[in-house]
């Protein structure tokens, strides 16, 4: 087996990215609620108001970070990969990672991403391919080694 292919693909497992997330609308809304709170005299509408406008604040926060991780996403430098009997490679002009098929104990199929993992903690690095840049017939070609190697269940 000789698969070669390249992704812009971020790695790691599967990420969900919800849509209000990015929006600065719920966070925005909060915190003007929040701040509406404070404005009533009274201990119980102050230190609501507070918890309220610190809450809008993280998530002002959040959608900030969710728009910088989609910015990113689409101005990262692909990987190539390149799989052979012998071990899987993936890299760029930053670096590159190279695993032995001996190192790979374990295998979890998500739609969008093999991850491959050296040990049987969910905890451990792990070697991702990326399924969409795969063609159907590499996808099942790489399915069906990682099938005979015992690493992915028999269909």
């Amino acid at each position: 087996m000789h698969l070669e292919f390249s992704s812009t693909r971020p790695p790691g497992p599967p990420t969900a990215d919800r849509p209000w997330q990015r929006s600065y609308w719920p966070g925005g809304a909060t915190v003007v609620i929040g701040l509406a709170l404070l404005l009533p005299d009274g201990w119980g509408a102050a230190m609501l108001g507070q918890f309220v406008t610190v809450i809008g604040g993280c998530l002002l926060g959040n959608a900030i970070v969710a728009r910088r991780r989609l910015a990113a996403v689409g101005s990262r430098e692909p990987r190539q990969w390149t799989i052979t009997d012998d071990g899987l490679r993936s890299g760029n002009r930053l670096g590159s990672v190279y695993w032995t098929w001996n190192q790979v104990h374990r295998v979890v199929e998500h739609p969008d991403v093999y991850l491959l993992y050296p040990s049987d903690s969910p905890h451990t690095a792990t070697f991702d391919v990326p399924r969409d840049a795969l063609t159907p017939d590499q996808d099942s070609e790489f399915r069906a080694f990682l099938t005979a190697r015992g690493l992915l269940p028999h269909t």
